[in-house]
């Protein structure tokens, strides 16, 4: 039935019934003790039976099976077996293990007799019985053991046996009765020794007493016929002796035997540090009171358990085939309830109660049963008791549980928003304060006040109050009148009920001693009145005093503290364990782990009225007083489990320096040669509770300083070429409380340098030298006639040599002679033409020179003053000044404009030239190769083999010249066809100034050789190359230069304007020699601008100005018939005739006292009255920079010295024509 009321909706739920039982300790109670199976000592003995377990001083786990026997230490098995080496375990059936001093253990065999195991070397030293005196008196050894003072006595089915470590020999003891009802002595099965140092002897059917020192045997009667041998002997702490007869357990009473638990078949039996009996049955392990008689049976997952063996530690392992179990008697004052998922922990008088996310259960301490509450299947965050109700909620509103009326009332939000209901509800704390009021803390809608007077709820929030955040995690009553209320975000608020106001304590950046963060999640006062906080960075302490917040170590996320009877503070963490804190030691410990339960992560923790601490998880419930749980702060030795040589087992013994003393590793050193150094070791924790959350530090000292931490997982060191030296290996170990161990394990490693490094050997050498120079010495003085002949012959033979040098200096003083009379007859041959031209036209100064004469001339000027400047080219190369200056330019056209200047020389030889794969046209458009490259350097290269190409073509031959781009590269090639080169010959042809011989090529031998060098040098420079071929009669020319511009620096690269205008001065004699041409074939038929001028009766007026008379005489005699020529001596001189005058042309030499050339132009240029006067800048000034400048200065032309008379009217007369041609176009425009 619903009701609804002014405080909102109560849901009444049926009676619910508090008896369902989850678990219960009784006397069948399996949960107290955890177990844990040991998978890797399974999987070692496959199946096998296990026959006996020891642990030896250095904390090895020594298993005995039928099988063999096998060394475990934590991590991994090693193996003893028989085999066909010498000294090995001589039986693989195993029944005895006992230690007979650290490093060496006894072991008994069945049938194999008894034998001593070197741990270090391996080996074993065996004892068999034969018919010599003191040798062991039967190979079935039984037993073994070792009093306090170190004397061994062997069990055997021949009798008893004392071992003489001295000379190994064995004292016999036998007892045979005359009572055939009584004991037969022979066969011995177990050997105990009391706490009077007496013997109590298992023999076949009875026990006997047996006095060491009197070496006299007491008898006991039989055992029950039927009965089977007795299988374990064992004093409880009261002295009584139990034995195990196989079914039951027998109490010795003076002479008589008493049994206890007949129904099991008992195996074997241990005794604890309480007391307690633990024993093997056919019915699983068994925990036995001898005091009470009380019995417990703690292990029946597999009933037929065989054995069991308690080590020093108080962790038990009991087996059965097959399988190793282990268990933690430190465990036992620990109670564990698998309870899941626990949220909340609340006490009663009788009860705890328990809230996880499938409803509420409780703990009944009287009977030790989980009981669970017939309750929805709700998560419960939070509960609290308020007389006989519980107060609880979570996610889905809050529930109160009335204890006596069995029912359950529900509040959560009114879905049609009344007001006095609860505004949430997700629950996440429920508080009575002093004044009985009930509050209750939600995660979205702050802070709730109930009254229970009028059954509603007022809620304070960030939308009608200051609280400033709505998510709550707790509400703690601080005092009276003040609520401190902890927010996940907000930090805590402090909630005045007086005038119901807030005021809070937040993280600042600026100021220090603030709360460690604002997403708070545990407020706890302590017995102390102190005031601690755990947020998701921390723990924090409050002062109350000074209200500043002091940060402790701890920096995780804390999710509940609670305080022991000793003052000590009890931290549960989100991700790492549970924390201890004692404020009086100021020292933190750390519980990873309770009874084998982890604790990471729990949720909720409370301390009952006896003392005893809860905690709750996701894992379940453990229960224990602080005072009966012991911190490990035990930290295990390390050993050297695996060595390991370029990844090659090896036994670690073999290395030991025999110097070293002491049976510890740490004692010890090894020496490794030097061809070794590369090694590694694998090294174990003998701590065998939990081995897997042991933590490592390593280091190799002189070779690396730094700690290497690392895991249970990866416990090896490896170092790799390790230079000879002392070096120190060290290892430390974390247990699972974060202890470090401070007792390193440490081992020496030396490493031997090679003989030729070491003291005797470098020693030994310096006698061998001082030896030799004695006998060198001696030996001097008897060579010295020797020597006299030999230097003799020496001087004969170096004589010869000079002669052979002498003549070869010869032959290269004639190859250069012959070198310079080429190059002298390269020189001679134009300046002979040019000459005879010369003198022909001064012969005939009537008669107007011939054409082709003419050409002729200009072609051999021209071709004397290319040889001058590739010798310049080569010398710049030389020394390194020839750089880069390359732009961006398509190649094809730039090729195809420099074979175009071939046109005329080939046309003489009547040679026909093709430019990709057609006949040269400028017509025709060609696909473009756009790439950077050196402009004057690609001319003078193509200019080189083209110009070869046409010399050495026969007439009416061809040449071909291709430019394409391949793959990454621009490839330009020309050949020339009707004759070949011989293939040996082809790699000599880039040499500087080799000639090939006349008969080579059946051509004339012409040329320097220095073209085709030059051209390998400016490729080289330009990161490309150049090739030859020769097939039949033609020769193929490749030069290849890279697309990419990646090879060029940034001084390389010059922008696209300057690259033009280097261009425009490279093909200027080209253009020239193309208008020169036309004019002289033309003459008659073209009449321009200046011819129009004469006509009309008017000379133009030119302004030479030049400083050297002869050169402004000669020019102005050049002009004079076509010109009125003005004369100026220097620039300042000009200007202002230039200004006065306004001369048609300026013509004026650069270099000049005073103003120089570009000066005048710029000054001219830039006045309004001369600006559009044309100047032509003549000049010996060569260079692309200077030319340039000129232009910069805004000259319309550059001639450079010495000029082309020709070209200087042509110049002049097309300015003058250009200039004409403006007037009139601007005169026709003004007209229309």
């Amino acid at each position: 039935m619903n009701l609804f009321t002014a405080s909102g909706i109560i849901s009444r739920l049926s009676a619910f019934v508090f008896f369902t039982t989850v678990c219960a300790l009784s006397e069948a109670q399996n949960d107290i003790y955890r177990f844990e199976k040991v998978v890797e000592v399974e999987e070692a003995i496959a199946g096998k039976r296990i026959t006996e377990l020891f642990f030896d001083s250095n904390g090895f786990l020594w298993i005995g099976t039928t099988t063999g026997l096998f060394k475990y230490n934590g991590y991994e098995t090693v193996s003893y077996k028989k085999n066909s080496k010498t000294r090995s375990l001589p039986h693989n059936y195993i029944l005895a293990i006992e230690e007979l001093e650290p490093g060496k253990l006894l072991i008994g065999t069945y049938g194999g007799g008894l034998s001593i195991l070197d741990v270090e070397s391996e080996t074993f030293e065996t004892f068999i019985h034969n018919s010599k005196q003191g040798s062991i008196s039967h190979n079935e050894v039984n037993d073994i053991h070792k009093t306090k003072n170190g004397t061994i006595w062997v069990a055997t089915s021949g009798g008893l046996n004392k071992y003489n470590k001295s000379d190994s020999t064995f004292k016999k003891y036998q007892f045979r009765p005359h009572n055939t009802e009584a004991v037969n002595g022979d066969e011995i099965y177990k050997i105990f020794e009391d706490n009077e140092e007496n013997f109590w002897l298992a023999v076949n059917g009875g026990l006997v007493k047996f006095n060491p020192d009197m070496g006299s045997f007491t008898t006991y009667r039989a055992a029950p016929k039927g009965s089977r041998r007795i299988t374990e002997i064992i004093q409880d702490d009261s002295g009584v002796i139990w034995i195990t007869y196989g079914q039951g357990l027998y109490r010795l009473q003076s002479d008589s035997f008493e049994k206890h638990l007949g129904e099991y078949e008992i195996y074997r039996m241990e005794k604890d540090s309480r007391g307690m009996l633990w024993m093997t049955s056919n019915r699983g392990l068994i925990e036995y009171d001898p005091v009470t008689d009380r019995k417990i049976a703690i292990y029946a997952e597999d009933e037929n358990i065989r054995g069991v063996y308690l080590d020093r530690s108080d962790l038990l392992w009991f087996w059965s085939k097959g399988i190793l179990n282990k268990m933690d008697l430190h465990d036992s004052n620990i109670f564990y309830y698998p309870v899941k998922s626990i949220n909340a922990i609340y006490e009663t008088e009788d009860k705890v109660w328990i809230g996880t996310n499938t409803g509420i259960s409780y703990l009944d301490i009287n009977s030790h049963s989980v009981q669970k509450v017939n309750f929805p299947e709700k998560p419960i965050c939070t509960l609290f008791r308020r007389d006989q109700q519980i107060w609880s909620g979570c996610y889905r509103g809050l529930f109160v549980l009335d204890l006596e009326k069995e029912t359950v009332k529900q509040y959560h939000v009114d879905p049609q928003n009344r007001s006095g209901s609860i505004n949430d509800n997700a629950i996440q704390d429920v508080l009575m304060d002093g004044d009985g009021t009930i509050w209750v803390g939600t995660w979205n809608g702050g802070l709730n006040r109930y009254r229970e007077d009028s059954d509603n709820f007022t809620s304070f929030n960030a939308a009608n109050s200051d609280l400033n955040h709505n998510n709550l995690t707790q509400i703690f009553e601080y005092s009276k009148d003040l609520l401190w209320i902890a927010t996940f975000g907000g930090g805590i608020n402090i909630f005045d009920k007086n005038v119901n106001e807030f005021v809070g304590y937040h993280l600042s950046d600026t100021a220090v001693n603030t709360i460690s963060s604002n997403y708070v999640i545990k407020i706890y006062e302590d017995s102390h009145s102190n005031i601690w906080i755990g947020t998701i960075e921390g723990l924090d302490k409050f002062n109350r005093e000074t209200a500043l917040f002091e940060r402790f170590a701890i920096h995780t996320y804390v999710r509940d503290i609670i305080e022991d009877l000793h003052g000590n503070l009890w931290i549960v963490t989100n991700e790492d364990g549970i924390f201890k804190y004692n404020s009086k030691s100021d020292q933190f410990n750390r519980y990873d782990e309770f009874g084998g339960v982890d604790t990471k992560p729990m949720d909720a923790c409370w301390r009952d009225k006896n003392g005893n601490l809860y905690f709750g998880g996701d894992e379940g419930l453990v229960i224990f007083n602080p005072d009966s749980v012991v911190y490990n702060d035990y930290v295990p030795p390390v050993i050297v489990s695996n060595f390991e040589i370029f990844h090659q087992k090896q036994k670690l013994a073999e290395f030991y320096n025999t110097t070293g003393s002491g049976s510890s590793i740490s004692d010890k050193s090894i020496i490794l040669p030097y061809d070794k150094n590369t090694f590694s070791f694998e090294f174990a924790a003998l701590e065998f509770r939990s081995p897997q959350k042991i933590q490592y530090a390593y280091k190799l000292e002189n070779f690396n300083d730094d700690w290497i931490l690392t895991d249970a997982k990866h416990r090896v060191a490896t170092y790799t070429n390790v230079d000879p030296g002392a070096y120190k290996l060290r290892i430390k170990t974390m247990n699972t409380s974060g202890v470090w161990n401070d007792n390193e394990t440490t081992l020496a490693v030396i490493i031997n340098p090679p003989f030729w490094k070491t003291g005797w050997f470098i020693v030994s050498m310096v006698a061998s030298a001082i030896g030799l120079v004695l006998a060198v010495d001696r030996y001097r003085l008897k060579t010295l006639r020797m020597r006299k002949a030999e230097l003799e012959s020496e001087v004969a033979a170096r004589t010869k040599m000079l002669d052979r040098q002498a003549r070869q200096l010869k032959e290269l003083d004639e190859s250069k002679s012959r070198l310079f009379a080429n190059i002298s007859h390269e020189f001679r041959t134009p300046l002979t033409i040019l000459m005879n031209l010369i003198n022909k036209q001064i012969t005939h100064k009537h008669q107007p020179p011939a054409l082709k004469d003419s050409f002729t001339m200009m072609r051999n000027a021209k071709n004397l003053l290319l040889l001058i400047n590739q010798l310049l080219d080569l010398s710049k190369l030389e020394s390194g000044k020839l750089k880069l200056e390359a732009s961006q330019g398509d190649l094809v056209n730039f090729t195809k404009k420099i074979v175009s200047q071939f046109e005329p020389l080939a046309y003489e030889k009547n040679i026909l030239i093709e430019f990709n794969g057609s006949k040269l046209d400028f017509r025709v458009e060609e696909p473009p190769v756009i790439l950077f490259f050196d402009k004057d350097k690609i001319y003078k290269t193509v200019s080189n083999l083209v110009s070869n190409a046409v010399k050495f073509t026969p007439d009416n031959e061809r040449i071909i010249v291709e430019v394409a781009e391949e793959a990454m590269y621009a490839i330009i090639r020309v050949t020339n066809t009707g004759v070949g080169i011989p293939q040996d010959k082809l790699d000599q042809l880039f040499d500087r100034f080799y000639q090939s011989n006349t008969s080579d090529i059946n051509l004339k031998n012409e040329g320097t050789g220095i073209g085709l060098a030059l051209v390998k040098e400016l490729m080289e420079l330009h990161m490309g190359g150049v090739s030859v071929k020769s097939e039949n009669s033609s020769v193929t020319f490749e030069v290849k230069l890279q697309m990419n511009s990646d090879y060029l620096s940034e001084e390389e690269i010059i922008d696209q304007d300057m690259g033009q205008l280097i261009e425009k001065q490279i093909f200027k004699w080209s253009d020239r020699e193309y208008y020169e041409a036309k004019e002289y074939l033309n003459e008659a038929k073209n009449k321009d601008a200046l011819e129009e001028i004469v006509q009309r009766g008017v000379k133009p007026y030119v302004l030479l100005v030049e400083d050297n008379y002869e050169l402004l005489q000669t020019t102005k005699n050049i002009l004079i018939n076509e010109y009125h020529v003005l004369e100026a001596k220097t620039g300042t001189e000009g200007y202002e005739m230039a200004t006065q005058l306004i001369p048609d042309v300026v013509i004026s030499d650069v270099m000049m006292p005073g103003m120089n050339g570009y000066e005048l132009c710029e000054k001219l240029k830039t006045n309004g009255r001369t600006r559009h006067i044309p100047i032509i800048i003549l000049t010996a000034k060569v260079s692309v920079e200077d030319e340039l400048k000129a232009f910069q200065v805004q000259a319309d032309a550059y001639i450079t010295k010495p000029f082309n008379e020709r070209e200087l009217r042509l110049r002049i007369k097309a300015l003058i024509n250009e200039r004409e041609n403006a007037r009139i176009h601007g005169l026709r425009a003004k007209n229309q």
